[in-house]
C-alpha cells in the first residue's frame, strides 16, 4: 500500500516513518507533542497516538495514492474524527483560447463538484466496510479553492491534528509544471503530514 511504516512503541507513543518531513512552524497546540529522539525519517507523536481520539484530515482526489492515505488513515485511526476532504478547482471549467479569450462551462464545474461527491460516498462505504463507524466519526466535505491552499486552510480553521495524503494525484503534467499539492502542504501545513505513496 504505502510507504509509510509504522510501529507502537508505548500507549503514549506512536512513531511514524515518513516521507515528509515535520513542518517547520508548529502553533501552540504542537510543542511538546513532537519529540526528536529518533533519526530523521521518524516521528515521534506523544499523546498523538490512534485511538485517542484526534482529528485526521485525509484529502481525497480519487487517485489510488489517495485512497491508500484513506484506507490507512483508517486503519491506523479509530475512535476518533477523520475527515475526507475533496478540494474542487475553481478553474474547472474555465477554457480558453488562443487569442486570449475563455469562457465558463457552470456545467464541468458541477460536474467536478459531482465527482468529488462521488469520491467522498465511495470513502464513506470503505469505512463501513471496515466496520469502523461505531468508533470513529467520518465527515466529509466538498471544498472549492487552489488544492494545496485550500487544504492548509481547511487544517487551520477546522482543529486537525494530522493530515494523512496521497503523494501525488491526478494532475499529472500540471503536478510537474506547478509542483506537488502533497509537497506544498508539507511545507506549510502547521501539523504533522504523513504522505502515503
Amino acid at each position: 500500500m504505502g510507504t509509510t511504516s509504522e510501529e507502537h512503541t508505548s500507549s503514549s507513543q506512536y512513531v511514524a516513518r515518513l516521507e515528509s518531513v515535520v513542518p517547520a512552524k508548529l502553533n501552540s497546540r504542537d510543542r511538546g507533542r513532537i519529540e526528536p529522539k529518533y533519526p530523521s525519517e521518524f516521528l515521534v507523536f506523544s499523546n498523538c497516538s490512534p485511538g485517542m481520539g484526534i482529528h485526521v484530515l485525509v484529502p481525497l482526489d480519487g487517485s489510488p495514492q489517495s485512497w491508500a492515505a484513506f484506507d490507512h488513515a483508517v486503519a491506523t485511526y479509530d475512535e476518533g474524527t477523520i475527515t475526507a476532504l475533496h478540494v474542487v478547482n475553481p478553474m474547472a471549467g474555465v477554457y480558453g483560447d488562443y487569442e486570449g479569450g475563455g469562457y465558463y462551462d457552470a456545467q464541468a464545474y458541477d460536474r467536478a463538484v459531482e465527482r468529488g461527491e462521488g469520491f467522498l460516498e465511495r470513502a464513506r462505504t470503505r469505512a463501513e466496510d471496515a466496520d469502523i463507524l461505531e468508533t470513529t466519526v467520518l465527515e466529509t466535505t466538498v471544498e472549492t479553492g487552489p488544492p494545496a491552499r485550500t487544504i492548509v486552510q481547511y487544517i487551520d480553521e477546522n482543529d486537525v491534528d494530522h493530515v494523512v495524503m496521497g503523494s501525488h494525484g491526478r494532475s499529472g503534467v500540471a503536478r510537474v509544471l506547478l509542483g506537488s499539492v502533497a509537497e506544498s502542504v508539507t511545507r506549510r501545513a502547521s501539523v504533522p503530514v504523513t504522505v502515503v505513496r
